[in-house]
């Protein structure tokens, strides 16, 4: 990477809770040593409580700032180690009695941030051997999956990940347990509709087009669990988060189970059809009172034990979507921190190596980079162009976003953010 400069930066913001972490380091082959921290270990108190300060400030909504969040939980890196922590909740605190306090190790649903332990997961599998990024995923699944549009070009892993695979929401991208994902892909299944889940236009075939697709990642937890036999769930846990000493989960049942205390719920300005309203009453949107293990299950009491035999009869790779891949994750800024550091150190943290050097480096290069010429993609989170957000996604790597500074007219200097948005 010739030693480019990368700013980490990982943000969440649903539901007025905003759970981030900031951080930057050097990262490229050419490396550097880091320098050492002391300059300012002197006024790091000081500068703590002039954060502190601010974001109390941003939580309350003070004129000026932003509209006032339900909570905001926020960790802060310099050169590879956290150099401040912040959490505080608005909400839970006065109106939610039953659920515990909110702190910096409280887990929220981190969105699509998701979407990059799911890479990591994958990347793990391609340094065994067991998957190549640029094969035809239908090796992988068990099931041919083509874009019937363009039945000569085969959709890969590499493209899954980069969102240039073709394949579409739709305004629907999961199922729930006891149906089959292959409906979504497969003539005559229930959810194919005409095909709708695939892209149809001049320019639109795989590794050609941009759009940012939900449904990539269940397709990507699919390969995950018919090449490693798993749930995704599973092997997530044992293969990325154990190792790197992480309690979190793609489930909030996982979460009441390792860390009880540690479930926090996000809330959303909703009247109680769920409707958004701007200035209403902020209700739990997900992980409130109740939870539900997965999409379509029947909720539960928080209080009481989650069901323990509800994915006996589960066939990996049938469906699964339900574990809500493209944004599930439970997990705190905290934990999103030892990510940063997975990233930063090239794939080791402590003495921990979970992926190679090589490996991280392939997951930042861009795969897609947006070329306004010849309109080869759609610049923000949805299916539709000219939305209001449009221009904020112009690269993209393996699960990662890439904004470089220096085009967009911010910086005289090439430098990038990398990260993913929630």
């Amino acid at each position: 990477m010739n030693g480019r400069l990368y700013d980490f930066i990982a943000l969440f913001l649903a539901s007025g809770m905003l759970t981030g972490l900031v951080g930057c380091a050097n990262y490229g082959s050419g490396g550097g040593q880091v320098p050492d921290s002391s300059h300012y270990a002197s006024g790091v108190n000081a500068a703590n409580r002039a954060r502190t300060d601010v974001l109390d400030a941003l939580l309350e909504g003070r004129p000026g700032l932003s509209p006032e969040l339900s909570g905001l939980q926020l960790a802060v890196m310099k050169q590879g180690e956290v150099i401040f922590s912040y959490a505080k909740d608005r909400v839970g605190s006065h109106n939610e009695s039953t659920f515990p306090p909110f702190e910096s190790r409280s887990k929220v649903r981190v969105a699509s941030i998701s979407k990059l332990a799911v890479s990591i997961g994958i990347m793990r599998l391609v340094e065994r051997g067991q998957i190549d990024l640029d094969a035809d995923v239908s090796q992988y699944l068990g099931f041919e999956l083509e874009n019937p549009n363009f039945p000569s070009e085969a959709i890969t892993v590499r493209q899954l990940l980069s969102h240039t695979s073709s394949i579409r929401d739709s305004g629907h991208y999961w199922l729930t347990v006891g149906e089959t994902f292959t409906d979504f892909f497969v003539a005559g299944g229930r959810y194919y509709d005409n095909a709708r889940h695939f892209a149809d236009g001049e320019g639109q075939q795989p590794g050609a087009f941009f759009t940012y697709s939900n449904l990539n990642f269940g397709i990507a937890a699919g390969i995950i669990e018919r090449v490693s036999g798993q749930r995704f769930d599973t092997y997530m846990e044992e293969t990325v988060f154990r190792p790197l000493g992480l309690k979190v989960g793609f489930s909030p049942c996982s979460i009441t189970r390792i860390a009880p205390d540690l479930l926090a719920p996000t809330y959303r300005r909703n009247n109680e059809q769920g409707e958004w309203i701007p200035d209403g009453p902020w209700r739990a949107q997900v992980d409130g009172r109740t939870i539900a293990c997965h999409v379509g299950m029947a909720p539960f009491d928080r209080e009481q034990s989650p069901p323990d035999r509800y994915l006996d009869n589960y066939v990996p790779a049938d469906n699964p979507t339900f574990f809500s891949p493209q944004g599930g994750l439970r997990a705190s800024a905290e934990d999103l921190a030892v990510l940063m550091k997975l990233m930063l150190g090239k794939g080791r943290v402590g003495d921990v190596q979970v992926l190679r050097p090589e490996t991280v480096e392939d997951m930042l290069m861009p795969v897609w980079t947006y070329d306004a010429e010849a309109i080869n993609g759609i610049t923000d989170e949805v299916e539709i162009p000219g939305s209001p957000n449009a221009g904020l996604m112009t690269s993209y790597g393996l699960s990662v976003h890439l904004i470089d500074l220096q085009a967009w007219g911010l910086s005289e200097n090439r430098r990038v953010l990398a990260g993913h948005l929630g």
